[in-house]
């Protein structure tokens, strides 16, 4: 594990940054449009430790493993095969950073149990410093994640949709109701991710909308939807846009600030110096 884990270095008062999507590095090192990331921990791990390479080397202090869909509905036997390097392959990349085992959605409400069970499980005896849940979809959800983290003592990430919360004062409310009831209890240092997967515009929205809450808040944004220019597949938000973004986030209050869908290194980079 990391000497300087993510309790340790939060209580530093420090702003972290964390690393951007591995799927965007490992496309631009191959992997096709489509294909499930997480095999190349076995198939292509040479791939996926420049992938993270290229990552830790804009000064992240979180790296997250590609291990988002690595469950046993998708990979059955070869899960924890997968899980394990993971976490071996971000710690080789990365030996000073706060390792964090990704966690992603799968199956229905009620395999989830199972599944993040099964992954967190997995992830934090191979050695994982946090737990990274992706992309919760509501309270259900983000009760599976607590039950799942919580027998692994490690610290764990909660990740909201900023898109759902930025638009309803309801959905802020009850987001906020549902962190405030979820830590209070809980032994270890929970933090919560505003992941803004429609772009920079709606995860400062939702901090805006969330207010002040009892646990370190995580920004990350995307470089927004995509649109089709001349032909081409393009993102709306490049480097100076998510320069900006990290500022304004660091602003409102968030402790860490990372990328999601479509971020990779030289923007990670951009967030980094600007902070």
């Amino acid at each position: 594990m990391s000497s300087e884990g993510l309790a340790e270095r939060l209580a530093q008062n420090r702003v972290l940054v964390a690393d951007g999507g591995v799927l965007k590095e490992l496309q631009a090192r191959g992997l096709p449009l489509g294909e499930s990331p997480e095999a190349w921990c076995v198939d292509r791990p040479d791939a996926v430790l420049a992938a993270h390479r290229s990552l830790v080397a804009t000064g992240a202090a979180i790296v997250t493993t590609n291990s988002s869909g690595a469950n046993r509905s998708r990979y059955a036997e070869e899960t924890e095969t997968i899980l394990v390097a993971s976490v071996r392959l971000a710690r080789h990349a990365a030996p000073k950073a706060v390792i964090a085992g990704a966690i992603g959605p799968a199956g229905s409400p009620l395999e989830r149990r199972f599944l993040f069970t099964g992954q967190a499980a997995a992830l934090a005896s191979s050695g994982a410093d946090a737990l990274w849940f992706e992309s919760l979809a509501d309270a259900a959800d983000a009760e599976a994640a607590l039950e799942a983290a919580r027998p692994t003592g490690i610290p764990y990430v909660l990740t909201f949709d900023s898109s759902k919360v930025a638009l309803d004062h309801d959905a802020a409310a009850r987001f906020v109701e549902l962190v405030s009831r979820a830590c209070r209890f809980d032994p270890q240092p929970a933090t919560v991710d505003v992941d803004g997967s429609a772009g920079p515009e709606f995860a400062l929205k939702a901090v805006g909308m969330i207010g002040a809450l009892a646990v370190p808040l995580v920004v990350r944004a995307s470089t927004g939807l995509p649109e089709l220019r001349n032909g081409a597949v393009v993102h709306p938000f490049g480097e100076n846009e998510m320069a900006g973004f990290a500022i304004v986030a660091r602003r409102l209050g968030a402790r860490i600030l990372g990328g999601c869908h479509g971020v990779g290194a030289s923007m990670i980079a951009a967030m980094a110096e600007a902070l």
